[in-house]
């Protein structure tokens, strides 16, 4: 699957063979970078999700958004092995100015790039800048079918808002 993805290149490649290889004989020291990662652009949000430790403002969970210098450094170490990129993960990552700044960067690499957002803090500017950034996947959290539905699980969400939300993308 990775291998002749169109995401592929010959360092992600050889890359890509150092991990298969490592699969096999387990060697005592790590010889690969990885090919998919998770970054997390802020542990902020603008719902209080029930399971969700971020929304229940769990105390041991530090809260702030990354800057764009920290994850620059993380893209340029792994960037040119990566094949998957999931810009999201304890967070509303539409809270994070640079959102779009890192989406670009990442695409420099050849990275296929996706983002979860509850689609509360959207906007038109918002909707115009994901269009434009190169995100090959959008993923929108909506857990039910209606607002009483949504209310049991996802605190604060406007169901009607991310419906049209999602019309207006």
């Amino acid at each position: 699957m990775y291998f002749f993805s169109e995401f592929a290149t010959n360092r992600k490649r050889i890359n890509y063979i150092l991990i298969l290889f490592a699969r096999k004989f387990k060697p005592a020291r790590v010889f690969a970078y990885p090919i998919k990662i998770t970054v997390c652009p802020g542990t902020l949000c603008n719902l209080n999700c029930v399971l969700c430790p971020v929304g229940q403002n769990d105390k041991g969970r530090e809260k702030g958004l990354m800057e764009f210098s920290t994850f620059k450094k993380v893209i340029d170490e792994c960037g040119p092995y990566l094949y998957k990129l999931d810009l999201y993960n304890w967070g509303e990552p539409f809270l994070n100015k640079d959102i779009f700044k890192m989406v670009r960067y990442a695409k420099k690499f050849k990275i296929k790039v996706s983002i979860s957002s509850n689609l509360n803090h959207f906007n038109e500017k918002i909707c115009s800048e994901l269009t434009k950034s190169g995100v090959d996947h959008l993923l929108i959290s909506l857990d039910g079918t209606s607002q009483e539905s949504v209310n049991k699980y996802q605190v604060g969400n406007n169901f009607v808002e991310v419906v049209t939300n999602m019309k207006n993308l």
